[in-house]
């Protein structure tokens, strides 16, 4: 029988909220995101940038903490490395203050030669609040959106 009681798990939850944001950026070490060379790594932190737009509104520069990503299947060799789904990363402001964490996923488009990634499990964190915005690992529909823009592109 489980004694754990609601009240302890919120407490627990909030415990675990409070040290994330705590948390100080480490943006020497990449985690398990080694693989990825510097061109890759540009094109996908300039997307998953721009995603994190599309649910929040944010003016100032922001920085990768890949250091505790965890790779979580699916992988793809582009440009000069190669690029697995990760959760665990972490987007800091140039206060390091947390911002945002989440895991990223990718759609590659053959036929296109184009890599798509986006957020999926994204929480984003205001004046010390944490938001829950993509709780799923569904495709957003702005990307699928995207994607389908792209595929009626002729190459």
């Amino acid at each position: 029988m489980n004694t754990t009681t609601l009240y302890e798990t919120l407490a627990r939850d909030n415990k675990t909220k409070e040290k994330k944001m705590m948390m100080k950026p480490n943006y020497e070490d990449l985690g398990l995101s080694i693989t990825m060379g510097k061109d890759l790594r540009e094109l996908v932190e300039s997307q998953l940038i721009k995603d994190l737009l599309h649910y929040h509104s944010i003016s100032e520069d922001l920085f990768f903490d890949w250091s505790e990503s965890c790779i979580e299947g699916k992988c793809i060799s582009y440009l000069d490395g190669s690029l697995d789904r990760y959760s665990g990363i972490m987007v800091f402001n140039n206060r390091n203050e947390l911002v945002a964490d989440g895991w990223m996923e990718f759609e590659y488009l053959k036929e296109q030669n184009h890599l798509i990634v986006y957020w999926n499990y994204l929480d984003i964190y205001n004046d010390g609040i944490q938001i829950e915005v993509i709780t799923n690992a569904e495709i957003p529909e702005h990307i699928k959106r995207h994607i389908e823009e792209l595929k009626d592109v002729e190459f």
